[in-house]
């Protein structure tokens, strides 16, 4: 089910993302060895033996490649931000959770590839997408913008719920989600609303 945002947004299908994974691990587990150093023709090869075609393949590349970069806040890939190369912010699209595949040149194109990275890669982008931890500016498709539109409402919602019955159980009167404008605030300011509003009706 969640496949129908997750193809749409990243160009591949979900089921692709995990064959990959574990024809990497099967890949370590053959070698002996946990990653190294993956040439074009070796991944391309790689991801046609996975079940990727042409253009599920250069989507993959593009979503979970690491970038060689002019310096480390310059020629930033499509759709990140400056705020992305900030080590100190989480959840950062350039980073090595994001973008496992390392990339050390450019012509011909070579990654730097670590099993267990991409492992832990695949587990936190899909931990975070599901429940909506990502910025909702960073996805272009209508589905995922929607999916984590709805994701974060109701979590919002679960959240102002259960601190109005917080204030409810100590003989609290709550109400919750007001708009502003209710309690006079101007419309045209946009303000939005209170998520949870209580008062003591004897004082």
């Amino acid at each position: 089910e969640f496949d129908k945002v997750f193809a749409p947004e990243f160009g591949f299908s979900i089921h692709l993302l995990f064959r990959a994974l574990d024809e990497f691990r099967t890949m370590a587990v053959k070698t002996d060895q946990p990653g190294g150093k993956v040439t074009e023709d070796v991944m391309q090869l790689f991801l046609r033996v996975s079940g990727f075609k042409p253009h599920e393949a250069k989507a993959f590349l593009d979503c979970f490649t690491l970038p060689i970069r002019s310096a480390w806040d310059c020629d930033l890939p499509p759709r990140c931000h400056d705020y992305d190369v900030f080590p100190w912010r989480f959840r950062r699209q350039l980073s090595l959770n994001v973008r496992p595949l390392v990339q050390v040149s450019l012509s011909p194109r070579a990654w730097v590839v670590s099993v267990p990275v991409f492992e832990k890669s695949v587990s936190y982008v899909l931990g975070h997408l599901e429940h909506a931890r990502f910025p909702q500016d960073i996805f272009h498709s209508n589905q995922m913008q929607q999916y984590v539109g709805n994701v974060t409402n109701k979590r919002g919602h679960d959240f102002a719920e259960k601190v109005g019955s917080v204030f409810a159980d100590s003989g609290c009167s709550t109400k919750l989600e007001v708009e502003v404008t209710q309690l006079g605030a101007p419309k045209k300011l946009r303000l939005g609303d209170v998520d949870v509003l209580s008062w003591e009706e004897t004082t």
